[in-house]
């Protein structure tokens, strides 16, 4: 008898658990990024999982065209995170007839002030406010170190060229950069302005990389590939890219 109240027991505690898991999930939004970099502001404004259409190791992932298996996910999904320059986005806003309310457009660029928007506008729409906060905090103070690091090396009074992508993240680090070329080829003309520069550093974007003849023309200019869209997700993704961008300028000049 006392057997039996236990397992009775036991089963109500399990019934009652399995009850408050189900609604946990039922009430869970299903939420699908456009790309690894819209999917790791997602999870850095506090979404517990995200789903990315566009595969990391792709080169331009804003070029990823949707599948029949897409579609049935999108059409499912209760928030989609889009940055408007995808290729998909003309499928996402009219064709597929998604509603409005599911589709939430951010702002990708790797600059404080961006973060900082993109994040809160995030945490607010999926209630993660606090969370996001939390990790704009932590960002900013990797972006500052940086640029600590590298003023003091004297980096940021170099002649310096950046691929237009990466503008945002060198104007956060102090970089007084000259020139934004890209993401076209680099012209003759362009080419000949850098001698006459006397550019001692290149900054280019690994999604489209375009500074190959600069550095065959200059090869004892230094050249950082940066990149924006992250390999590997987790909930630090957005800040390990930038850091990581930052480590690439510090092994370069060899800054502890």
């Amino acid at each position: 008898m006392r057997l039996q109240k236990k397992i009775g027991g036991t089963f109500t505690a399990l019934l009652i658990l399995f009850i408050s898991v189900s609604a946990g999930t039922a009430d869970a939004e299903s939420i699908i990024a456009t790309t690894s970099w819209t999917a790791a502001f997602a999870l850095a404004a506090g979404a517990e999982y995200v789903a990315v259409l566009a595969p990391a190791e792709m080169l331009h992932p804003s070029e990823y065209e949707l599948t029949p298996a897409d579609i049935l996910k999108l059409k499912k999904a209760d928030l989609i995170i889009y940055a408007g320059y995808e290729v998909m986005v003309g499928a996402l806003k009219e064709s597929l007839g998604i509603p409005e309310e599911k589709l939430l457009q951010i702002e990708t660029r790797h600059d404080i002030k961006t973060i900082e928007q993109s994040l809160m506008k995030i945490g607010h729409r999926l209630g993660t406010v606090s969370e996001a906060e939390k990790n704009i905090s932590d960002i900013t103070k990797v972006i500052i170190a940086g640029r600590e690091s590298l003023s003091g090396a004297g980096i940021v009074k170099s002649s310096t060229w950046v691929h237009s992508f990466q503008r945002p993240l060198a104007g956060s680090l102090g970089l007084g950069f000259s020139y934004a070329f890209g993401p076209q080829p680099l012209t003759a003309v362009e080419i000949a302005g850098a001698g006459k520069q006397e550019v001692k550093l290149v900054i280019d974007n690994v999604h489209n990389p375009v500074s190959g003849p600069l550095s065959a023309a200059f090869p004892d200019v230094k050249t950082a590939v940066w990149r924006n869209f992250p390999e590997v997700l987790s909930d630090s993704a957005l800040k390990d890219v930038i850091s990581g961008n930052i480590e690439r300028l510090k092994i370069l000049y060899g800054v502890e």
